[in-house]
């Protein structure tokens, strides 16, 4: 029987194989002969015999016999062990207090299968390498020019393994074999052209709680993925698979490789503690604490209930962080807090995408992705090298192109300000990337009048749907800090469109040259159409306040009216010039007063 049921698994299994086998035997033969001739032991570091765990398990130094069930060279094997005895075990359950199934089941179960324990040692130096590569704290086991041979011979002989094992109809659903296939659901080989050092935009605690860093950071094996699956299926389901501890860590590294790959966990949740203990029941989850905002109400513009209630558990779940991180008392322990964060990204992984419903929404797609990298982000957070950032960006910014700004936001009296969120997740997953300026210009363009351009105000907005300070709040003022310039710009250029347009008194010179009208704007309709240089823009004149055309006719001077002689209105006129009178003109006021005048004298006469 072979490792999963399909014939085409077993190929891509036997070639994998194949290509390692290929793979070492090529490297040995670029082996200088007086290098090769020194053994496997020419390209391991000695173990430090200085260290501590070496007095805890001392019998990770003494195996005089060399009797463990590997074919690697001794240095080799020695590492590997001590490494996943001090560092790596230690850390995959929270909490001391609870018996630690690695040590005490998963070990002494390798000693006597030929399987699961090569499969234990290539994934111990895999991972050892990866928490280097992250971290820089730990003395890398072995040079960049030794890493393919080193972890190339471990796989293969892993690989060899597992395949003899699906050959033994007793054990191709053991215990000791799906362990040792789940060993198998990461690729070995580490690329360096990746940028190891990339931090994720976010900067969330708890990053290496079950090692999420570590396995976040490792590219999925799909097909091995798959056959594990396969054979939890023939199995009966996790809960038949009965060595301790193997359950939930089947559970969680799958759950791991489904939000790298943005696919639904083909595997149902599984706690650590193994019962679904009452602090990790999904209707528990949202009594923690009473939110500012209940999602429920975005029902109206495209939310289901499923999505309304995994935002309200991502949202009670961050404050429990912000409480953790701070010291505060909460009401249960570190397990079932690795269980309730598992638990939602669960719930949130297996949510439907848009198309899967019977009735599609922009809006619920586009607030799911926005969701996924909030918890990418901050809740189940990634490291940056391996988060799916930029597929989601795409995703999400597809989705907003999609559906009006306005409408159906504006239909939830909290819409808008959802909506602000929502740009505001793919701003800062658009880090240091030029879709960032797309959320950024958009950004601009909804933000209500009333949203004072204030970070403290900002963030105060933000803070009614899913925020955590510390991890949100660098990237998010860098994002909103773009935002805030574009905004002013768009108030400035509102105002001045409310004011006429200037007009100018005289056509442009182009309008005049060709005998055309010219509407005499700056510039004018006809030169802006044309493409041509209007001159009333490089030199624009106001038009003067209209006068009123009685007030703008000339009057004859005083001689010319008396003598009722036509006047050409000139100072002096020509009249007064060829009689040699004084021309004098009277203004209308003055020709008023006299009337008056005049008048008065009437009729006290009279």
């Amino acid at each position: 029987m072979n490792l999963v049921p399909s014939q085409r698994e077993d190929m891509e299994m036997a070639e994998d194989g194949a290509f390692f086998h290929d793979f070492y035997v090529e490297e040995t033969r670029e082996t200088p002969r007086e290098e090769s001739q020194q053994g496997p032991e020419a390209w391991i570091k000695d173990p430090d015999t200085s260290n501590p765990i070496d007095y805890v398990f001392p019998a990770t130094n003494l195996d005089p016999f060399e009797s463990y069930p590997s074919s690697l060279a001794p240095g080799l094997v020695q590492q590997a062990l001590s490494y996943r005895f001090s560092i790596m075990t230690p850390s995959m359950l929270p909490t001391p207090e609870v018996t630690n199934p690695y040590l005490q089941s998963w070990f002494p179960l390798s000693l006597g299968d030929r399987a699961l324990f090569p499969a234990l040692l290539s994934s111990s130096l895999t991972h050892l390498k990866v928490n280097c590569l992250l971290t820089g704290e730990l003395a890398a086991p072995f040079g960049k020019e030794d890493e393919s041979l080193a972890l190339g011979a471990s796989y293969k002989e892993t690989i060899t393994a597992i395949n003899e094992a699906m050959q033994d109809p007793t054990r191709v659903t053991s215990d000791a074999t799906i362990l040792a296939v789940l060993m198998t659901i990461e690729k070995p080989f580490i690329p360096h052209s990746k940028d190891w050092s990339q931090e994720s935009p976010f900067q969330a605690p708890l990053r290496k709680m079950q090692w999420l860093n570590v396995h976040g950071a490792r590219e999925p094996n799909l097909a091995h993925q798959t056959g594990l699956c396969k054979l939890i299926q023939l199995r009966g389901g996790l809960h038949n698979v009965r060595l301790p501890g193997v359950a939930a860590a089947i559970f969680y590294r799958v759950l791991v490789n489904s939000t790298l790959t943005l696919s639904p966990p083909p595997l149902p949740f599984f706690p650590l503690s193994g019962n679904m203990i009452d602090e990790v029941k999904p209707e528990n989850t949202h009594k923690w604490d009473e939110m500012p905002i209940q999602f429920g109400e975005f029902c109206k513009i495209g939310f289901t209930p499923a999505l309304a209630d995994v935002y309200q558990q991502l949202a009670g779940y961050t404050r429990v962080i912000t409480k953790f991180v701070e010291g505060e008392t909460i009401n249960f322990g570190r397990q079932a807090m690795c269980d309730q964060r598992n638990l939602i990204q669960y719930r949130l992984m297996a949510l439907p995408t848009s198309v899967c419903l019977v009735e599609p929404s922009p809006v619920y797609e586009a607030c799911r992705i926005a969701a996924i990298i909030y918890s990418i982000g901050v809740t189940f957070p990634l490291p940056g090298v391996g988060a799916p950032f930029p597929t989601l960006v795409k995703s999400l910014k597809a989705e907003l192109q999609q559906v009006e700004l306005h409408s159906p936001w504006a239909a939830s009296v909290n819409g808008i300000r959802l909506l602000l969120w929502v740009l505001t997740m793919g701003g800062i997953a658009a880090t240091d990337t030029t879709e960032q300026q797309w959320f950024v210009k958009i950004a601009s363009r909804v933000v209500p009048r009333s949203l004072a351009l204030d970070w403290r105000e900002t963030r105060r907005s933000l803070r009614e749907f899913l925020w955590l300070d510390s991890a949100c709040d660098m990237a998010g003022k860098q994002f909103w800090t773009q935002v805030y310039p574009l905004v002013r710009e768009k108030a400035t250029a509102e105002s001045e469109s409310a004011q006429p347009p200037l007009k100018n008194m005289t056509p442009c010179t182009q309008c005049k040259a060709k005998r055309i009208r010219c509407d005499k704007g700056i510039p004018c309709e006809h030169c802006t159409k044309s493409g041509f240089s209007c001159s009333s823009q490089t030199t624009p004149t106001q038009k003067p306040a209209r006068v009123h055309v009685f007030s703008s006719r000339g009057k004859p001077c005083t001689i010319c009216k008396t003598r009722k002689l036509k006047c050409d209105k000139k100072k002096p006129c020509g009249r007064c010039i060829a009689g040699g009178w004084d021309c004098v003109y009277q203004d209308a006021a003055s020709q008023r007063r006299i009337l008056a005048e005049a008048s008065m004298g009437i009729l006290s006469r009279s």
